[in-house]
């Protein structure tokens, strides 16, 4: 259950980025945007799907090898 919290936690950034669509003219919204931008570096959708797939795969191994 843990993991499965911390799985969606680290993709809530990009599941709120996609309320774009909806919330473009958000004051706070837009705010948020350009703190995420700035933090945080864009690579290509591939890529993103790998690391989230290997940090899967490594925390599944640490849960059943304990």
């Amino acid at each position: 259950l843990l993991m499965i919290f911390s799985i969606f936690i680290s993709l809530l950034p990009d599941i709120v980025k996609l309320g774009h669509f909806i919330l473009k003219d958000n004051k706070f919204f837009i705010k948020y945007i350009y703190f995420h931008s700035a933090i945080q570096t864009e690579i290509s959708w591939i890529s993103g799907v790998i690391v989230q797939v290997i940090i899967t795969i490594i925390l599944l191994e640490i849960l059943f090898w304990l």
